[in-house]
């Protein structure tokens, strides 16, 4: 059985690790023209070792990134001329799991493959004795450059590893629309997110705890679900990044600082602590104001992105009562009075439809698809919100 503090845990988790082989990234800050990426597609065999070269990190055309070479220098310090890693990037996601319809009902089916899809699917396989199925509507990302080269995040808008939706016109903004992007693919939001980790004041946790009369929404009791998701890789650096380690346990996500050679970044700190009287906090301790150069899902190994499907999937992927399918989405979710019984999702490889009859059904698709998923079913909630 589930537990509240179960659901807690995986509504927490704020943010998969892709199948990359060795491989050399060249970063040049002068001008010169952008090469184009390598391949870093996964296979299921060892990969052979490929070469990935960003040459050009300013005046990147429209079809890239609509950043000037202002601000890429503001990114990278000047004095970071020339960056050259070299790294091993281990497949932490074996390319195991197959896009097949399962041939027994599973026990459990679960709706949504982000964070709390995720943290779901792991902890409910531990148990050899229960099945799992993770259904994701997006498609395979493994290997997605832009994806697991931080630098690269913008370029995930508006592709087929987001849902584009747009917010309704707002007044106050003279009638634009804005984006509202939603990740779509294994890790959900955090495959295509900024990276940042930031989890909110403790008087926004409390206040749920009180308007809904639930204790276990208290920050205190989120506070041990972070620690149990996460970790945070200390490194030598040449400033002070102010982190509070004692409130990063050893979960499998890898949280760390910004890397060296921040340059003006330090300097803007520092302006906005004497200008403003604000200290130099880490925001995930509980301090909700302050100035913070940020912790990041960011490996201090190669520095590439960590996210949840990464994270947790290359478990899920080791254990035979567990499967993930991407490019399943879920149409309807079948009741048997008000006992949900069934789930019809299509299969997008080859348009097929096919309907499961697991134990239970969790609906884990983000704050708009899980809505979207309940619509399609005709489930409605009544109750207004002030």
């Amino acid at each position: 059985m589930l537990t509240r503090s179960t659901f807690i845990r995986a509504s927490s988790l704020p943010q998969r690790q892709q199948s990359f082989g060795p491989f050399e990234l060249c970063l040049f800050a002068h001008p010169a023209p952008l090469a184009e990426l390598g391949s870093t597609s996964a296979h299921d065999e060892a990969e052979e070792p490929c070469v990935v070269y960003l040459q050009d990190l300013g005046g990147l055309n429209k079809n890239t990134m609509q950043l000037d070479s202002r601000m890429w220098r503001g990114l990278l310090h000047p004095t970071l001329m020339t960056l050259i890693v070299h790294a091993s990037l281990i497949a932490a996601v074996p390319r195991s799991y197959s896009n097949h319809t399962p041939s027994t009902q599973p026990d459990y089916v679960i709706i949504g493959g982000g964070p709390a899809g995720f943290v779901l699917a792991e902890e409910l396989s531990k148990k050899r004795n229960i099945t799992v199925l993770l259904l994701e509507a997006g498609p395979e990302n493994a290997g997605v450059k832009a994806i697991d080269v931080p630098g690269f995040a913008p370029q995930l808008l508006q592709t087929p590893y987001t849902w584009n939706y747009t917010c309704q016109p707002d007044p106050n903004l003279e009638g634009n629309t804005p984006l509202l992007h939603q990740g779509r693919g294994f890790g959900g939001g955090t495959a295509v997110n900024y990276l940042g980790a930031c989890r909110g004041a403790p008087s926004v946790f409390d206040g749920w705890a009180d308007i809904s009369g639930d204790d276990g929404l208290r920050w205190e009791n989120f506070l041990n679900d972070y620690k149990s998701t996460m970790h945070f890789a200390e490194e030598t650096l040449d400033y002070d990044p102010h982190v509070n380690t004692s409130v990063y346990g050893d979960g499998p996500i890898e949280l760390t600082a910004p890397d060296d050679n921040l340059g003006f970044v330090l300097q803007l700190v520092s302006s906005f602590m004497s200008a403003l009287g604000l200290p130099w906090v880490d925001l995930n301790d509980g301090t909700g104001l302050g100035v913070t150069t940020s912790v990041n899902t960011i490996r201090s190994s190669n520095r590439t992105r960590d996210f949840a499907s990464q994270a947790f999937g290359w478990q899920l992927a080791g254990r035979s009562n567990a499967r993930q399918l991407y490019n399943s989405e879920v149409t309807k979710i079948g009741f048997e009075g008000t006992r949900a019984a069934s789930v019809t999702y299509v299969d997008h490889g080859d348009n097929s439809t096919h309907t499961l009859r697991p134990k239970e059904i969790i609906v884990a698709a983000g704050a708009l698809n899980s809505p979207k998923v309940g619509a399609n079913t005709a489930i409605i909630c009544h109750k207004k919100f002030d």
